[in-house]
């Protein structure tokens, strides 16, 4: 502590060689505005028992470099630079200082290259902690812990449930747009139910705003229509007199749900018909629209490995437009470079048109968005698909 508070207050401000063509914004700070900075400066008051002369020039040092950084509140798109210092001169705790008023005046993703080592790291790690984060827990996300680098921190588990019998998957899925289009707004993919095993998806809209344009699959009206059934039968099994109105769901109701920054959706992609939209995003923080999202299974469904991360990449092809059956949807020569997913319920089939070329065509009526399957294959139906290439070859 000795060394390092002398090496402070040997240090003197270095000659600042800057091109930056916006002004200083940085001039003074503010107790009820400023506070992980006032309470760094209380934690090297009282925990580290530093002087004032030595809080004084982590102050002036670290408002130099903030002001050679952009106005968070500016349109200003990008600005860098480096600062240098010597060996036990304070450079840690100007960094800390630098954070913390960052922080405070709007910027909401700071990263730290920490060295080339794990011990590097860890070392880092463990001062950022004590020197910022744990004043303030709550205003802050680490991305990462001593143990490890970019681990889910628990404080997103039980985001927005708290129910134990609800499980997050072990993936945050992260959404970012932006749109500076005054007129319309920025269209996500066309509308698609996902292929999915988990119970549902919830959204956080962090920042500006998304439009959802929803409405429900066949399978969900079943559900709810059977599930309408058994509450009669229990009602009428009870004897209880209950009147209840009918309410017709088709998959013709569709519904728009605007998202603002701070809201929470929860959906069942697999279940409802989606399709987004990011409205313009000029007056939203930072101009873009930034949401995150978690999967959930019920207790019943959580899946058996230990393990909730069961995604995967998985190439497919779907409709970009609705398709009527018995019209082509490719032929050979179009066919891209990955193989159709099989299915008991399948849109196309694989057929040979007249010219000779093979062709996959639609069986039924397939809506924009879904992917196209074909049937399933039985072991014969590879052999006899073996030996017609064997002869092709041969020929």
């Amino acid at each position: 502590m000795k060394r390092q508070q002398l090496g402070i207050k040997k240090a003197t401000f270095a000659s600042i060689i800057s091109k930056k063509n916006h002004e200083d914004w940085y001039f003074t700070s503010n107790e009820e505005v400023d506070l992980n900075w006032f309470a760094y400066k209380k934690y090297l008051a009282e925990k580290k028992c530093w002087s004032k002369e030595d809080i004084d020039s982590i102050d002036k040092s670290s408002t130099k470099v903030i002001n050679q950084l952009l106005n968070p509140q500016s349109r200003a798109k990008r600005y860098q630079g480096l600062v240098l210092g010597y060996v036990q001169s304070g450079k840690t705790s100007n960094m800390a200082g630098t954070i913390a008023k960052a922080a405070d005046r709007g910027y909401q993703l700071i990263i730290i290259l920490a060295g080339l080592t794990d011990s590097l790291r860890k070392q880092t790690q463990n001062r950022m902690q004590k020197d910022i984060i744990q004043h303030l827990e709550e205003r802050w996300y680490p991305c990462t812990t001593e143990e490890s680098d970019f681990t889910l921190n628990t404080k997103l588990l039980p985001i927005p449930f708290i129910d134990k019998n609800v499980f997050h998957s072990d993936i945050i899925w992260f959404f970012v747009g932006k749109n500076i289009d005054q007129t319309c707004p920025l269209e996500g993919r066309a509308e698609h139910t996902d292929s999915v095993t988990h119970d549902g998806t919830w959204h956080y809209q962090c920042s500006g705003e998304k439009i959802w344009e929803i409405r429900p699959t066949q399978k969900l009206i079943n559900i709810i229509n059977n599930s309408k059934k058994k509450m009669m039968n229990n009602s009428n099994n009870n004897n209880n007199n209950i009147e209840t109105k009918q309410e017709h769901l088709t998959m013709d109701n569709k519904m728009i749900i605007k998202c603002q920054a701070g809201d929470v959706l929860l959906i069942n992609t697999k279940l409802w018909w989606h399709h987004t939209k990011i409205p313009p995003t000029n007056n939203a923080n930072h101009q873009v629209s930034i949401s995150y999202a978690r999967d959930i299974y019920f207790e019943s469904n959580k899946p058996t490995n230990t393990n909730l991360n069961n995604m995967t990449n998985v190439d497919a092809v779907y409709a970009s437009k609705s398709i009527k059956a018995g019209n082509v949807v490719l032929t050979e020569d179009d066919m891209p470079d990955c193989e159709l997913p099989r299915s008991n319920d399948p849109n196309c089939a694989v057929t040979m048109l007249d010219n000779g070329q093979g062709a996959l065509i639609a069986i039924k009526n397939i809506d924009e968005g879904d992917f196209f399957s074909i049937a399933n294959s039985s072991s014969s139906d590879d052999d006899d698909l073996d030996d017609e290439e064997e002869v092709e070859d041969v020929d």
